[in-house]
């Protein structure tokens, strides 16, 4: 057995701040597949109470766009933030305390 200073020990260390998360594919794991899902029930309800008034065309709009939308603002970019990200984090900021230096002229 080494010291613990021993270049050849079995010790390693664990990175702060590791994350697991399961993905069905990059950048989309099991929060972005509820939140499609959400917005399809959504899209869905929209579709029943539209395709009592109008044509084929607008109900088939009402029952695409919602998912698309919120598969649109949940999926990150190039950043590996998404839209909903950037807004939690923007509310976040501004709930924080602030320090405010000022400079006396005079």
């Amino acid at each position: 057995m080494g010291s613990v200073n021993d270049t050849n020990s079995d010790m390693y260390l664990i990175p702060r701040n590791v994350m697991t998360r399961y993905e069905i594919f990059p950048g989309f794991g099991w929060f972005e597949l509820g939140v499609v899902l959400a917005g399809a029930a959504v899209g869905a309800a929209l579709f029943g109470v539209v395709s009592l008034f109008t044509s084929a065309g607008i109900r088939f709009v009402m029952l695409v766009i919602p998912p698309a939308l919120v598969f649109t603002v949940t999926r990150p970019g190039p950043d590996g933030l998404s839209f909903y990200d950037l807004i939690r984090r923007k509310r976040r900021w501004a709930k924080s305390r602030r320090r405010y230096l000022y400079r006396r002229i005079g």
